[in-house]
């Protein structure tokens, strides 16, 4: 079931950075300390895909932010779950009424998870998804 783009009124996403920070992504961060080594570098490897394929430049008009801003933004989008990042990748966020640039929302903590608690648990450095999620990676449209 998708959710439509009008249901995500912008004064509820501004309050949404500090659930995912200090809600969400500990129970993530638990899950993620169960996963063997496989499971949690592909846990990894997805998110930096899912980055990626947001790395748009209509999204980035959209969301706003600097280099760093806007990938701090596009985890936000990530964090907020499968409904609201197909909405972004569709280009259906146009039905929202103020730009959320001017919300700030970010979910940088997200893009470290599986690193540290891989490094944590394993002892070594995770294995790179040959991926970028830098803004500008991402050169098709």
């Amino acid at each position: 079931m998708r959710l439509e783009p009008t249901k995500y009124p912008t004064d509820i996403l501004q309050t949404l950075t500090p659930i995912l920070t200090y809600c969400v992504l500990p129970v993530v961060n638990k899950a993620l300390k169960a996963l063997d080594k496989d499971a949690l570098v592909a846990f990894d490897h997805i998110l930096t895909q899912k980055l990626y394929d947001i790395d748009k430049a209509d999204v980035h008009r959209f969301i706003g932010g600097s280099n760093d801003g806007f990938l701090y933004a596009r985890a936000f989008v990530v964090g907020m779950g499968k409904s609201f990042y197909e909405m972004m990748y569709h280009k259906e966020y146009r039905h929202i009424k103020k730009e959320m640039s001017r919300l700030l929302v970010h979910c940088e903590q997200l893009l470290y998870l599986a690193t540290t608690c891989y490094e944590k648990r394993f002892g070594e450095k995770l294995p790179d998804s040959n991926i970028s999620y830098e803004m500008g990676a991402n050169t098709q449209e």
